[in-house]
């Protein structure tokens, strides 16, 4: 849905900046829901260093219309058209202009992916 980002009932349908508005604020991360105004809760990354929970948008600074979420360094996960679902992609099918991260995020997933004894493990 164009414009949809009705965190209290996300099944009301999300566009794309919704949908990962909706992620963040699942996770405890109130982000906007709009690209534009999102940028400033990300910083700009090379595309070498994406990971889980790092976002693709497509446009200029300031000027971006669309965003993914990064499942891992090769996947992401959007909502594509009005209509349409949300799906999965390599990001080979679809570069994102410029790639970026919420360091709150990042120390929310690297919380996540660590034992009792505090090292790192994969999933």
């Amino acid at each position: 849905v164009w414009g949809g980002h009705n965190k209290a009932n996300p099944w009301a349908g999300m566009d794309c900046s919704g949908f990962v508005s909706q992620v963040y604020h699942d996770f405890g991360i109130e982000i906007p829901a709009y690209t534009v105004s999102m940028e400033a809760d990300f910083h700009e990354i090379s595309r070498d260093e994406v990971k889980a929970g790092d976002v693709g948008f497509w446009g200029s600074h300031g000027h971006t219309d669309h965003i993914v979420l990064f499942l891992d360094h090769n996947t992401m996960i959007y909502e594509p058209q009005p209509g349409e679902s949300c799906k999965t992609a390599t990001v080979g099918s679809y570069h994102p202009d410029w790639y970026a991260r919420n360091d709150a995020m990042q120390a929310k997933i690297n919380t996540k992916n660590r034992d009792s004894s505090g090292l790192a493990f994969k999933l």
